[in-house]
């Protein structure tokens, strides 16, 4: 069960990046900037930008507060490995989990996320999700972040539909 479960969950995964890069296409077009053919054309500009491969600056942002980690924590439960971190950028606190079957070499990051203003909400956030993994079955995990998942991919489906038609 839970290797069907975690299969269903990667291919969710799959539809709900799908359906984002074809949003992120469409917001970027809308805007002021580098217009784009495809979703491969995109990724690769994010991709130059991520890699710092121009020659301009894009963001004069020179804080050494960058990515700091307040706390994190990492398990495994029936050979599937759970990564939960919290971390400060900037002014903003963020909470993430990330999912790897260790049979396998693909990794599915930031499956769960949440960006805030206040250490103390991220943080609690951060121990939910701590304690979701300790103290739930493997399956119950993976039926709630499928239930999870699917929710995401109906707002998706709604967003690109309302972008579309605006188109």
């Amino acid at each position: 069960m839970k290797s069907e479960s975690f299969k269903l969950l990667k291919s969710k995964i799959n539809i709900l990046n799908d359906l984002n890069d074809k949003i992120n296409l469409i917001e970027w077009n809308k805007d002021d900037g580098p217009k784009f053919e495809s979703v491969e054309e995109m990724k690769e500009f994010e991709k130059k930008v991520i890699n710092g491969d121009f020659e301009f600056v894009l963001d004069d942002n020179t804080d050494t507060d960058n990515n700091t980690i307040l706390k994190d924590y990492k398990t495994t439960k029936d050979n599937y490995f759970f990564y939960i971190y919290s971390y400060k950028n900037n002014d903003k606190y963020i909470t993430y989990l990330s999912l790897k079957n260790l049979d396998e070499t693909d990794c599915i990051h930031n499956i769960y996320g949440y960006k805030t203003d206040d250490e103390n909400s991220a943080l609690t956030y951060f121990n939910k999700l701590k304690n979701d993994i300790s103290n739930n079955t493997i399956d119950y995990i993976f039926d709630n972040m499928i239930i999870d998942v699917d929710k995401n991919i109906n707002n998706l489906k709604n967003k690109y539909e309302k972008l579309t038609s605006e188109s």
